[in-house]
């Protein structure tokens, strides 16, 4: 027994050598309680030891190549664990200028997020990336939206994520494509605009939420905009209105019928 544990520790160590150009300034072996860590994550650092150099290898994917988003993305819980524990900096961008949450929010792995949210984004109860932007200026918030991650967006406002902060295009959460499932969450949008969103919102193309949820064809949503008092009439910088994109692309009977009846002009 004895010796097996040595082997485990010995394996733990080359696990660290291995890992060293993305760790944190690391802390001194003998400052390391490696019985302690081996408790937790003996099964996981085999299995860590096993992929590490396909991970290493993990390239062009849309998520960029690095070893903590690789783990994110293929739902590699225990891998992500070993890296946490072993004090992987999650701070690390990968090409796209994304941190972990980002992939999280992106491919909806509530367990990753949880590990991060939880464990590698809190400094003494203080989040400290939650609203971390990519190379687009983009958050895990605008992720979770897009790509329809309800728990995670929860979550993310939960921790106080920030639903006001604008993509280098100036898109906020509500002015961009929000996937398909959202239009039945109108708590969630609520939410977003009792937490700072504005229904007046405008993206660099002249997009307001109302512009972006009738395109898409969300009566719910749209009733919620307009409950928070959105200009109905209010146009892109091409000059269509919520109703003519509506009727543009959606051709929503319930959204048009929403549009005219709080005053859209029919003419314009």
């Amino acid at each position: 027994e004895e010796t097996a544990r040595l082997d485990e520790i010995d394996l733990l160590e080359k696990l660290i050598d291995s890992l060293k150009t993305h760790l944190k300034p690391a802390p001194s072996p003998s400052s390391i309680d490696r019985n302690a860590l081996l408790d937790d994550v003996r099964e996981s650092c085999k299995k860590v030891c096993e992929r590490l150099d396909a991970f290493y290898h993990f390239k062009n994917t849309e998520f960029g190549a690095d070893l903590l988003s690789a783990a994110v993305q293929e739902f590699q819980l225990d891998t992500l664990n070993v890296l946490v524990a072993l004090g992987y900096d999650v701070s690390i961008r990968n090409s796209d200028g994304n941190v972990g949450m980002h992939v999280a929010a992106m491919v909806g792995n509530e367990q990753a997020f949880s590990v991060l949210d939880h464990t590698a984004f809190k400094n003494n109860g203080v989040f400290t990336n939650i609203n971390v932007q990519n190379k687009d200026g983009r958050t895990p918030l605008m992720y979770a939206f897009e790509n329809g991650k309800i728990f995670i967006a929860q979550e993310l406002l939960q921790s106080g994520a920030d639903p006001t902060i604008k993509t280098n295009n100036g898109e906020t959460v509500l002015t961009m494509t929000m996937a398909p499932s959202l239009e039945y969450e109108t708590d969630l949008i609520q939410w977003l605009l009792d937490t700072g969103a504005k229904s007046s919102d405008v993206c660099n193309l002249g997009i307001t939420p109302l512009i972006a949820a009738a395109r898409n064809g969300y009566a719910r949503i749209v009733k919620v905009l307009l409950d928070d008092n959105a200009d109905v009439n209010a146009t892109d910088k091409y000059g269509r209105s919520a109703l003519l994109e509506s009727a543009r692309f959606a051709k929503d009977m319930e959204v048009i019928t929403l549009l005219v009846k709080r005053g859209a002009d029919i003419n314009a």
